[in-house]
C-alpha cells in the first residue's frame, strides 16, 4: 500500500492544478482508473466520478475530497513585476523565494517569487517577511541577462533559472512577459521528499494526500474484483473545499445515502487519522462516526476521536442538501497545511487508506 500511495501521490502532485485549474490532475484521475477498467464520469464543471458498481439497486456510500493544490493568481503585469494574490487558504508569507508555474491549462511559464533586496530596505522593513503586497514573481529575460551580466543585480534560482532581482524595472516590464495576464493562475512547483522513510514534505501534501489515498484504495478494490453490495462512489471535486458539497450532489442518479469527506487536518497529531465530532457549527453523524472508529480499531489502524478539530471542511452543507446526507470526516494529520510545503506522515496516509478500504468491503451505513 506504501509504494502505490507514493507513486500515486507524485503523479498527482507534478499535474499543474492550482484551484480553478485542475484540468490536468483530474486528466491524471482518469488515465489511472482507465488503466485498470474502472467507470468513470467528469461533470460539466470538471470533478470526476468513479463508482464500483454493487451487487444490489440503491443509495450507496461516497468518498469525497477536493484535489487542488494552493494557488495564486496574477493580478498585474508592469514595470515593477508581476503582481499576485492567493486564490486558496494559502499563507503568502511563505511563498517568498519559491519557483512557481504562472499561466492556463494551455501556456506556462516559470517564475520565481521576489521582493525588494534587504539592502535596498530600510534598516526596519528588513527584519520583517514581506508580505504579499511587497513581493512579485520574475520570470526573467534573456535579453536583460546579457545587458546585466557584469552586474550583481542578479539572482539564481534553485533550478537555475536567473531572474534580475526587480531593481531594473526593465526586467518585469509590460511587454517582457509575453501571454501572461491579470487572471492566470500560478502554482507553486512541485517539490516531494520523503524524509527518513517516514515523513513527506510536498507543495501538494493537504490536497494529493487525500487524493492518493482514495485512488489507492479504489485502484486496489478494482484489481481484486471486489464488488460491493451497493454502489460505492469515489469523487474528486475540482474548485475547492466549496465544490465538494456540489459534486457530491451532482451524483443525482445514485445519490449516496453517506458522504465521506477525506481531508488533511491543521493539527499536529500522532501517526493515524482524526474523526471530528464537530467542525465549527456542523456535527458529523454520529452512526457514521461510530461506523468509521469501529473499521479502524477492526484492522488495528490509530485513530483519534475529537470535539476541537477545526477545519473548512463544508461538512453543514453535506447534511443539509439532497434530502440530508450521513457526513463524517476521515482527517489525515497535517502541519503546516496552508504553507508552500506540508508535511504528513506517511503511515498516516496509509491508515487513512486502510479504514477507506475496510469501510468499503464492509455493510457500513449507506451501504446495508
Amino acid at each position: 500500500m506504501n509504494e502505490r500511495i507514493l507513486s500515486v501521490f507524485g503523479q498527482l502532485s507534478a499535474a499543474f492544478a492550482p484551484t480553478g485549474c485542475e484540468h490536468e490532475r483530474i486528466s491524471v484521475i482518469s488515465g489511472l482508473l482507465s488503466d485498470v477498467g474502472v467507470d468513470f464520469s467528469v461533470d460539466r464543471r470538471g470533478s470526476l466520478t468513479a463508482v464500483l458498481h454493487g451487487r444490489e439497486i440503491g443509495a450507496g456510500l461516497a468518498f469525497v475530497t477536493h484535489i487542488d493544490s494552493h494557488g495564486m493568481m496574477v493580478t498585474s503585469v508592469s514595470e515593477n513585476g508581476i503582481s499576485f494574490e492567493p486564490s486558496a487558504d494559502l499563507c503568502t508569507d511563505t511563498v517568498y523565494g519559491k519557483l512557481v508555474t504562472l499561466g492556463t491549462a494551455d501556456r506556462r511559464t516559470e517564475g520565481v517569487v521576489c521582493a525588494v533586496p534587504l539592502h535596498l530596505t530600510s534598516r526596519r522593513d528588513a527584519l520583517k517577511i514581506p508580505d504579499c503586497g511587497d513581493m512579485f514573481i520574475s520570470v526573467g529575460n534573456p535579453d536583460v541577462q546579457e545587458s546585466m551580466a557584469d552586474s550583481d543585480d542578479r539572482i539564481s534560482s534553485e533550478s537555475g533559472l536567473n531572474s534580475a532581482c526587480g531593481v531594473n524595472p526593465d526586467c518585469c516590464a509590460d511587454g517582457k512577459h509575453p501571454g501572461i495576464s491579470p487572471g492566470d493562475y500560478i502554482a507553486i512547483k512541485p517539490y516531494d521528499t520523503v524524509l527518513g522513510e517516514r515523513l513527506l514534505a510536498s507543495a501538494s501534501t493537504e490536497s494529493c494526500g487525500a487524493a492518493a489515498s482514495m485512488l489507492a484504495v479504489l485502484i486496489g478494490l478494482s484489481e481484486e474484483g471486489f464488488v460491493p453490495r451497493r454502489d460505492i462512489s469515489f469523487i474528486f471535486a475540482v474548485g475547492g473545499k466549496s465544490a465538494v458539497p456540489d459534486a457530491v450532489c451532482a451524483v443525482r442518479s445514485a445519490m449516496p445515502s453517506a458522504a465521506i469527506y477525506v481531508a488533511a487536518a491543521a493539527e499536529h497529531s500522532e501517526d493515524g487519522i482524526i474523526i471530528p465530532c464537530k467542525l465549527g457549527r456542523a456535527v458529523c453523524a454520529p452512526e457514521l462516526r461510530a461506523d468509521i472508529a469501529s473499521a479502524a480499531e477492526r484492522i488495528g489502524a490509530a485513530y483519534r476521536v475529537t470535539a476541537e478539530l477545526e477545519a473548512p471542511v463544508p461538512l453543514r452543507a453535506l447534511q443539509t442538501v439532497g434530502a440530508g446526507i450521513f457526513a463524517a470526516v476521515i482527517a489525515v494529520p497535517t502541519e503546516m497545511p496552508n504553507a508552500a510545503r506540508q508535511i504528513c506522515s506517511i503511515a498516516s496516509l496509509e491508515a487513512a487508506a486502510s479504514v477507506i478500504s475496510a469501510i468499503a468491503e464492509s455493510d457500513m451505513l449507506g451501504c446495508g
